[in-house]
């Protein structure tokens, strides 16, 4: 852990994960060349409230999704089934509220299961932080991944551990690497 201008960050290697593991055993070269990136191996838990493996895996699943869409996109995951997918915004606060709005309509049908309440956000971009985003939380929203480098990263952060939601920043955009 290493102090952040009066927060802890946590480094986690997601490629440690069984299940990041059974799926990458099972495909093929593109696994490879995601293996080689940076973007699994150091993930930077920023917040108080510290993801749980199902959050970790579930965010992975939703960094693989990420990957394949244009930038500024968001996708909410639960139970590993993506509920919410924004590409091609033109801000990334229009992008999670789109998510969102998805999301909503696909447990409004009732198309996962109720008792499992681990949604993620996968952002890859930085966030900035204001009121608007506050909606996370009637989302059920309990981690976030982004790349993090935002002037309102402390007020995110803080937010984030007022409402027991983990946050993990990559330090990276999709398209830098």
């Amino acid at each position: 852990r290493k102090c952040m201008k009066n927060h802890f960050t946590e480094t986690y290697n997601t490629t440690e994960s069984p299940w990041f593991q059974e799926v990458f055993q099972k495909t093929d070269a593109f696994s490879k060349k995601i293996r080689r990136k940076k973007l699994f191996k150091k993930w930077n838990i920023v917040t108080q409230v510290r993801p749980t493996q199902e959050q970790i895996d579930s965010l992975a699943f939703g960094m693989l999704i990420a990957l394949t869409t244009k930038s500024y996109s968001s996708i909410i995951v639960k139970d590993r089934v993506a509920l919410g997918i924004s590409t091609g915004q033109t801000s990334i606060r229009k992008s999670i509220l789109h998510a969102i709005e998805d999301s909503k309509q696909y447990l409004k049908n009732s198309l996962t299961s109720e008792q499992n309440n681990t949604e993620v956000l996968i952002c890859d971009s930085v966030i900035h932080f204001d009121d608007r985003l506050k909606i996370i939380l009637d989302t059920g929203i309990k981690a976030i991944i982004q790349t993090g480098g935002s002037k309102t990263d402390s007020e995110f952060i803080n937010f984030c551990d007022e409402h027991g939601i983990a946050m993990v920043f990559t330090g990276m955009q999709h398209l830098s690497f």
